[in-house]
């Protein structure tokens, strides 16, 4: 019979409405670029994916379930998405920061010399 066919497993929806919405997210991240109101908005998004498909992941048993280990890697880059998402709001200090956000700095603003 061979190895099994991760199509074969009933994963096909879930491919689907992933690409559908990795899709969408480039769309948004492009128009993104031109209209500043729309950056917090569509970090919040990929956040949100990104999270969710961990927390997928692992409700189907994650480890645990053998269909589950070809998904290993989108889980591994979707957690180092999600963390650095939330390390971005902390040092923003705001989830939704204005798109005019001023860039902290940790050194001291005082001229040397």
């Amino acid at each position: 019979m061979g190895p099994p066919h991760y199509f074969d497993q009933g994963h096909h929806l879930i491919y689907q409405h992933w690409g559908v919405m990795v899709g969408f997210m480039g769309v948004m991240m492009v128009v993104a670029a031109f209209k500043p109101s729309w950056r917090s908005p569509v970090v919040f998004y990929s956040f949100a994916e990104k999270f969710l498909m961990v927390v997928l992941f692992f409700s189907a048993r994650g480890f645990a379930n053998p269909n589950n280990q070809g998904f290993l890697p989108v889980v591994v880059v979707d957690t180092i998405v999600s963390v650095w998402t939330i390390g971005y709001w902390i040092e923003q200090r705001s989830m939704f920061p204005g798109p005019e956000a001023v860039q902290r700095s940790l050194t001291s603003h005082a001229k040397i010399g």
